[in-house]
């Protein structure tokens, strides 16, 4: 046989063979996240009442099956919190602080059949249906630390300035969004997700961060539903690889 057919049979096989592994492997998936947070102040379990707008950065791992998917989701935002009132371990604090929050969440999606979108939309953005796209949607458990930097804040009693104090939280994740379908991972399909976290805390820990080079717990104690927080968050990015 001629090269050419042996080229043109070995295109056939490589395409095959990718269609079926992108249906059943990894992706790593990476993107920027923009967050609204509400929470109650930590004397108050009562009403949420504070909010603060975060962004930050998010990375998926997931195995991909026909429609279904399974991964785990871990999102960075940092944000600053103002107004701020509260007393903790009898030291009151006031004033404007940062927030950190790391949230890890293992997930189950399902997406939908191939879809274009209408006439209507391809005037407004004309590459759109370039591919075709899948809606989805998904929900796990979430384990969240939140992190509030006391070096802006006004203390009095025993709290420092180089002290910080870090919450970890339990809940539930919840998100809807859209992804691009392309034959190959490689050409980074882009997605945009919405999702809403609901979690309350469990422990909180007073930490020394005055040394750089070691972490230095002062106190831990149980902080049942001392702390809910609210967040939803607004996700685009694309497959890496």
């Amino acid at each position: 046989m001629s090269f050419n057919i042996y080229l043109k049979i070995f295109l056939i096989i490589s395409l095959s063979f990718k269609i079926i592994a992108y249906q059943n492997d990894f992706a790593m998936k990476a993107g920027f996240a923009l967050a609204i947070n509400s929470f109650n102040t930590l004397q108050d379990e009562g009403d949420i009442k504070d909010e603060t707008n975060s962004y930050g950065a998010y990375t998926t791992f997931a195995y991909r099956f026909k429609r279904a998917e399974i991964g785990l989701d871990s999102r960075i935002t940092l944000g600053k919190a103002t107004d701020l009132d509260f007393e903790f371990e009898g030291s009151t604090v006031t004033g404007s602080g940062n927030i950190r929050l790391v949230d890890i969440t293992p997930y189950f999606r399902y997406s939908t059949k191939d879809f274009k979108f209408p006439k209507f939309v391809e005037r407004l953005i004309s590459d759109i249906n370039r591919n075709s796209w899948v809606a989805y949607a998904k929900l796990g458990p979430s384990w969240v630390i939140q992190t509030l930097d006391l070096n802006s804040l006004n203390l009095t009693g025993t709290l420092k300035q180089d002290y910080k104090i870090t919450y970890e939280s339990f809940g539930a994740n919840i998100g809807i969004g859209i992804e691009e379908v392309t034959l190959f991972k490689e050409t980074n399909p882009v997605f945009i997700e919405v999702n809403a976290s609901a979690f309350e805390s469990y422990k909180v820990s007073l930490v020394d961060k005055s040394n750089s080079r070691e972490i230095n717990i002062l106190s831990e104690r149980d902080a049942d539903q001392e702390i809910k927080t609210f967040q939803l968050a607004f996700i685009i990015g694309v497959t890496l690889f």
